[in-house]
């Protein structure tokens, strides 16, 4: 699963909204005191009109973001959400200054409770991992793709796909849009379901329940190309095709074998260049290959499933594993 890092309340004390549907507890002026956990929080990854992602060139920054980000999030006793632009320890850069102020930076040892919002944390997320550029003090949502971008330590994406689902996302990847920021916490993903093929029959029932005393849904052909969601006790799997679930027994599922994929490569909607792009598979990912195969000139095309999509790739990029 991929998950986001981030700050997210309101200013007047009522619902966020959801995710995360949090209140406003952060420090005020007439309550210093009031950090309480919630406000920043790390929550499953949502499609949230996100714009772009800004990407660390460098991994050890990345990851460096990343886990400040889960270490200022679990300081929830000290931390809080809050807008107000000044202030000392009341103000969004509370944070930023308390972080700067430490002979080692170490969100842990913050001495008292401070104040950031979502651009605020990110900004001093990457100020502290080594981009040591002033105006991440105060960055905000409007400003953040320029600071950003100028830093020439981030590269921006905004492939859809990445932009709506998280796939092909690394761990420290800033996702931005305008009004607000989080942090991804989580590796490239592999997919959260397990694609197989129905074998070993003619045909097979998939049936409501793990067992045939269950009652038939849909008739399954050898080929038919399945998403596993799960295994019942008695080896059962619960399986998605086409959208419908249902169970089918563990004697007529075969694993697809797997491949690697040797540099970024598209995947397409047919074999050839001249396909219509789905989306990227980064380096190194893994992909699951159908068994179909066709040569476009010289080239070996695969057609593959990376992230729940099936298409074609090019077997320049695409390495079976034995």
């Amino acid at each position: 699963m991929i998950r986001l890092a981030q700050a997210a309340s309101s200013e007047t004390g009522t619902a966020y909204g959801t995710p995360p549907n949090q209140l406003r507890t952060g420090v005020t002026a007439s309550k210093p005191e009031g950090n309480l956990d919630g406000e920043l929080n790390v929550i499953p990854f949502y499609s949230g009109g996100w714009q772009a992602v800004f990407r660390a060139k460098d991994t050890a920054i990345a990851n460096h973001i990343a886990e400040l980000a889960y270490q200022i999030v679990a300081n929830g006793s000290k931390v809080g959400y809050g807008q107000q632009v000044e202030g000392g320890n009341v103000s969004r850069t509370g944070l930023f200054d308390a972080l700067n102020n430490m002979a080692k930076v170490n969100p842990w040892d913050i001495p008292f409770p401070v104040n950031c919002d979502c651009s605020s944390l990110s900004g001093a997320c990457v100020y502290f991992s080594g981009v040591y550029e002033p105006k991440l003090r105060t960055m905000n949502t409007s400003t953040a793709p320029n600071i950003l971008g100028n830093t020439g330590a981030f590269v921006q994406l905004t492939d859809k796909t990445l932009l709506e689902s998280a796939c092909g996302c690394k761990r420290g990847d800033l996702f931005w849009k305008w009004g607000h920021m989080a942090i991804c916490m989580d590796t490239d993903p592999t997919q959260d379901t397990t694609p197989a093929k129905i074998g070993n029959c003619s045909a097979c029932n998939m049936r409501e329940g793990a067992s045939t005393d269950y009652k038939v849904i849909q008739v399954l052909h050898p080929g038919n190309i399945v998403n596993i969601i799960s295994t019942a006790s008695n080896g059962w799997k619960q399986i998605e095709i086409g959208g419908v679930y249902g169970f089918v027994s563990y004697k007529y599922v075969t694993d697809l074998p797997k491949a690697i994929t040797t540099g970024n490569v598209w995947q397409r909607e047919k074999a050839g260049t001249d396909g219509k792009q789905i989306q990227v598979i980064p380096y190194n990912a893994v992909c699951y290959l159908t068994g179909n195969t066709t040569k476009v000139g010289s080239t070996t095309w695969y057609d593959c499933i990376y992230c729940g999509k099936r298409g074609w790739a090019s077997g320049k990029y695409v390495k079976p594993v034995q």
